[in-house]
């Protein structure tokens, strides 16, 4: 956790801090919070200091962490038009989220190059903002089992 980070993050955070200290903890459960985790911090722009403080990026597929760092500050994603706040003085207008639900969760097998992985998840949540700029209120996402983890591969 950072500074930066929302309320409401911290409280998506102390939720999975929760979750793993039981042993026998709900894979289902751990999935549906990393994907709140993953989504509320990526669309929470205001809460980032610059293009290049890509948010949600350490719940990515480690091995893709960097490559989506770059596709999400690019021309093309959505954290290019973002102004620098190092200083506190920004006057953009940026994306606050406000909730993240889970609308639907299943189990997939899920492959794409050298990760397999036969019980996925595919997981769609909705997303309520402080006000409607335009960002998306519905993501899917794709999270695979990677080690003792559970990780975003694909987000749509």
């Amino acid at each position: 956790l950072t500074e930066n980070n929302t309320d409401y993050y911290k409280d998506l955070f102390k939720e999975l801090k929760e979750l793993l200290k039981d042993d026998n903890y709900s894979d289902s459960e751990y999935a549906k919070l990393i994907a709140k985790l993953f989504v509320a911090d990526f669309y929470d722009l205001n809460s980032k200091l610059n293009k290049n403080d890509v948010g949600g990026y350490q719940f990515v597929y480690k091995s893709y962490q960097e490559t989506f760092k770059k596709f999400a500050s690019d021309v093309n994603g959505v954290y290019y038009y973002v102004e620098n706040n190092i200083y506190g003085d920004r006057k953009q207008d940026l994306p606050v989220v406000e909730e993240v639900s889970i609308t639907n969760i299943e189990n997939i097998p899920y492959a794409y190059g050298s990760i397999s992985d036969t019980d996925a998840y595919n997981i769609t949540v909705s997303v309520t903002y402080k006000k409607d700029l335009g960002y998306p209120k519905s993501v899917d996402l794709i999270l695979i089992h990677s080690n003792d983890k559970i990780e975003v591969v694909e987000m749509k």
